[in-house]
């Protein structure tokens, strides 16, 4: 069979064709299939597998590297790709590939089944690919295709044509002749043979003698575009459309098999690499198609219809877009900025409009676009709301009242904390052995409640809320109160779950990233069973070497990293932490070591006094390639 040839639709008005004109279209690469898009540019597919949109000036590559693709589809919101290996899905930036190596020559999708004709046969989507469908057995030939005709589904394959109904294809009609190409014409179905147009009557085809077309033979092509049937065979193409009684031939020989018209009544095909586009004298211009409308506030895109800028003063750019393939270049914009502006600002060809220094208030944007100044394509209206810059949140006055509530916390902390000093120093004399252990921890519970931590911690927060951070700045305050509660809670008793343990070392490293910018990470690894037996363990033990890992190990490097590893050892625990910082000798050249030194001191002493051999030092230091470990053991 011939080189399938481009339909071209030419309206017809009081039964005369009216003058067009051809004109062709600079591409990148050569173009092998085309279809219309809903925003009136077109979609096309090159030699090369890439996709591009064309508005009738620019080609903007929308896809690269569809291998092996023969043609373009459009089924409902999405395109389709027959190709070499399998077939391509294309929708809104979404690609999706269906590998079945083979070639795929046709695809249809009819409620919720998609069907593909291959060259093993064909295929059903189901279970997340395309699978064989065994129960057909007739073989697929490279002319067999879909057509999806007025509310039917047809299939034609080397002299049979198909319909879909009741769930599976059955045969409609059989011939002797190759069929090339169906329509769906005045209620009937149109069939174009190697032998003339025919219908289809009683399961067979039977030819068509009138219209002035029967002395056509071998027809390649039919199309129904603007309720007009266009026949193209033996190098001629007809056009009829009723009520004219005959068919009036066009004198125009084309060379493809891919046609479109747009929204503006020009048709459109690919033919030899080029893009054609077949202009109908004496139509009307019309209006472009907006495209689309997004708002820029403070590098944030929105494209929704209501805005709310939450600052006065700010810049709102407004950028826009729209489509006329027949006049691309004279495509005009009018903006209208009410209550501000009291009509359309001048024509321009400009795409984007800033607005500078808005006060308060609520503002409609409204956009027109024209080629001729007399049409005019209008925009949905866009709502944006200015918000003062003194309105105040009520989350201020709950982060002020948290703020109280934690100052008051720490202080009182503070206070029970040095009661306890007192009266620990005042049992000393009397109960110097027996108080040894309790004398420690105290002492060690002290040194933990830095004040210069707490009140970093609040004005990051602070920190938070005035950059309107509101969501984290909640999170925060939430962990602070939670670790504040840790803290009082763990005042009062000897021992503590080892989980109660980590959830404070975890709140307290959360509070530490915050004041640090998220400078470093940690990691915190303990075996399930560890957890499981319920260990108890000395409140607040790991937290100074923690601390003192991140001011002279890591707070002097970018990426730090801190890790704690606990591990069952039978008869003790065994923790590490890791950190990567500067390591311990230039540390100490930097920062004075003294008051962490006598908190790990008595802490060494406090593990000391729980094991059973006081001279053992439960507290060992290891320089690593970058960085410092050290290693506590923790008696159970």
């Amino acid at each position: 069979m011939v080189t399938r040839i481009l339909l071209l639709c030419i309206s017809f008005c009081f039964a005369e064709m009216l003058i067009s004109q051809r004109h062709t279209h600079n591409v990148p690469e050569a173009m092998i299939s085309l279809q219309s898009s809903e925003d009136g540019s077109l979609i096309t597919i090159s030699q090369l597998g890439n996709l591009y949109r064309y508005d009738g000036a620019e080609f903007t590559l929308l896809q690269e590297g569809l291998k092996g693709a023969i043609s373009i589809l459009k089924d409902k919101e999405q395109y389709i790709i027959p190709s070499k290996v399998g077939i391509w899905k294309w929708s809104k930036g979404e690609l999706e590939q269906q590998l079945m190596n083979e070639e795929c020559y046709s695809y249809i999708s009819i409620e919720d089944k998609e069907f593909v004709l291959a060259q093993t046969g064909m295929h059903l989507y189901k279970e997340g690919r395309y699978q064989l469908i065994n129960d057909w057995t007739t073989p697929i030939t490279s002319t067999a295709k879909f057509y999806q005709l007025g509310d039917e589904s047809y299939l034609s394959n080397d002299k049979t044509i198909y319909k879909y109904k009741s769930g599976s294809w059955k045969v409609l009609a059989r011939d002797t002749l190759e069929i090339n190409d169906m329509a769906y014409f005045l209620k009937e179905l149109w069939v174009a043979t190697d032998y003339g147009l025919r219908n289809v009557v009683d399961r067979s085809l039977k030819r068509i003698v009138k219209y002035g077309i029967d002395s056509v033979l071998n027809i390649d092509e039919l199309n129904v575009l603007d309720y007009s049937l266009y026949v193209q065979g033996e190098g001629k193409l007809f056009g009829w459309r009723p009520p004219d009684s005959q068919v009036s031939l066009i004198d125009y020989k084309l060379s493809s098999s891919s046609v479109v018209k747009d929204y503006w009544g020009d048709i459109w095909f690919a033919e030899g690499g080029n893009i054609i586009q077949h202009k109908i004298g004496n139509v009307n211009l019309s209006k472009p198609i907006i495209t689309n409308i997004f708002v820029t506030v403070n590098g944030i895109v929105h494209t929704e219809q209501e805005i709310t800028v939450k600052a006065e003063g700010s810049d709102v750019k407004v950028n826009y877009g729209a489509t006329h393939l027949r006049q691309p270049k004279n495509i005009k914009f009018q903006s209208l900025l009410s209550p501000i502006d009291k009509e359309y600002q001048s024509a321009t060809t400009d795409r984007s409009i800033v607005y500078t220094d808005l006060p308060s208030g609520e503002y409609t944007y409204r956009l027109r676009s024209t080629v001729d100044g007399n049409q005019y394509a209008y925009s949905n209206p866009i709502t944006i709301k200015v918000k003062a810059k003194n309105v105040v949140s009520p989350l201020w006055w709950i982060l002020g009242a948290l703020c109280l509530f934690l100052l008051i916390l720490a202080l009182f902390s503070n206070y029970r904390l040095q009661e306890y000093r007192v009266k620990s120093s005042l049992l000393t004399t009397k109960l110097r052995t027996a108080n040894d252990l309790l004398k420690s921890q105290q002492k060690t519970m002290q040194l933990q409640m830095n004040p210069h931590f707490l009140f970093n911690a609040l004005n990051s927060i602070q920190g938070l809320v005035t950059l309107n951070r509101n969501v984290e700045a909640k999170n925060y305050i939430r962990t602070f109160s939670r670790m504040m509660r840790s803290v009082l809670d763990f005042s009062t008793v000897d021992k503590i779950d080892l989980q109660a343990e980590i959830n404070y070392l975890e709140d307290y490293l959360s509070i530490e990233q915050m004041t640090r910018s998220n400078s470093f990470d940690y990691k915190i690894i303990v075996g399930d069973l560890l957890i499981e037996d319920d260990i108890k363990i000395p409140p607040m033990l790991l937290q100074p070497f923690i601390e003192n890992a991140i001011i002279h190990g890591v707070s002097s490097i970018k990426e730090g990293l801190i890790i704690i590893n606990i591990m069952d050892k039978e008869t003790y625990l065994l923790c590490t932490i890791s950190d990567n910082g500067i390591g311990r000798e230039a540390a100490s050249k930097k920062k004075h070591l003294s008051h962490k030194s006598v908190a790990i001191s008595l802490t060494n002493e406090r593990l000391r006094k729980l094991s059973k051999s006081n001279n053992q030092d439960m507290i060992q230091y290891k320089d690593l390639p970058q960085g410092t470990q050290v290693n506590i053991t923790i008696p159970l």
